[in-house]
């Protein structure tokens, strides 16, 4: 199978994506999510590419700065892989730590996975990401999230909610996940 998402171009970039990997227990390429990983990590997050609402740029911030944890543990003397804007990835993997830190409910790895599981791309290892319509399937996915074309419930998105009284799509991300957690976790 091609791979569709080439590997970041320098050598800090690769080890930028492999540590962040490791933070969420997906850094074997054997364990069959490497394309699904690295699809998450060349999209960007940001005012740019996503409908964001007031305060979900606090998502972006955690995101880079992963990147300081990063740098205080590598021993590069450039970090080029430390420039530019959020990925998807970044966001996803420093909200989980959000979280796990703020609500100690599980780890940032079972949350990070409930997310993928919420979006519904959890299933895409390798062999569904490179199957016909697979990288597809999860650009739609990661798409009508950015574009915040889900359910008013939440449904097709991070925190899909079973009752709710606010359209989830006007809501930014951390009231979305705190509703999610109280309907799911604390009733």
């Amino acid at each position: 199978m091609g791979n569709r998402y080439p590997a970041p171009s320098y050598e800090e970039d690769e080890d930028y994506f492999m540590w962040l990997c490791e933070l969420v227990d997906a850094e074997d390429p054997d364990n069959g999510y490497d394309g699904l990983m690295r699809y998450l990590y060349n999209v960007e997050f940001s005012e740019k590419t996503a409908k964001l609402i007031p305060n979900d740029g606090n998502r972006i911030f955690d995101g880079v700065d992963l990147r300081k944890e990063f740098e205080k543990e590598s021993f590069y003397e450039s970090y080029r892989c430390l420039e530019g804007p959020c990925s998807f990835l970044e966001m996803l993997i420093a909200l989980s730590y959000r979280i796990e830190d703020d609500f100690g409910i599980f780890d940032n790895v079972g949350w990070f996975w409930e997310m993928l599981r919420n979006l519904g791309i959890s299933d895409m290892t390798d062999r569904n990401f490179y199957a016909p319509g697979g990288v597809e399937y999860v650009e739609e996915k990661v798409r009508r999230l950015l574009e915040r074309r889900y359910s008013r419930n939440g449904s097709g998105s991070l925190f899909p909610l079973k009752n709710c009284s606010e359209d989830q799509r006007k809501l930014e991300i951390w009231y979305q996940m705190s509703f999610y957690i109280v309907e799911n976790y604390m009733e």
